[in-house]
């Protein structure tokens, strides 16, 4: 859960690489190149923005090659190419 800050990461940020996992934007701002929520096959990942910007300079995957849901309640998300269930098997949701 992120209340308030910066997140930056020049690469990859994951929620839900081979695991579960969660994520939640309350406030503050995340900033990466890539963004996936269930990246790779028995990967689940839930992500929750509720405020705050969470800004991709390249690509948002929801459901990589895994399982991936996105609940964009408020707030702002921005993303140059945007991804849902990207490969075979995989399952995405994005809820607005």
């Amino acid at each position: 859960i992120m209340d308030d800050g910066t997140w930056t990461t020049s690469q990859q940020f994951v929620v839900g690489n081979q695991g579960i996992g969660a994520f939640t934007l309350n406030g503050g701002t995340v900033a990466s190149d890539i963004s996936s929520i269930g990246l790779n096959a028995g990967g689940s990942g839930t992500a929750e923005v509720h405020g705050g910007t969470w800004s991709n300079t390249g690509e948002l995957r929801v459901g990589n090659s895994g399982s991936g849901t996105l609940h964009l309640i408020s707030g702002n998300l921005t993303s140059t190419i945007g991804n849902i269930a990207r490969s075979a098997g995989s399952f995405g949701t994005v809820i607005m």
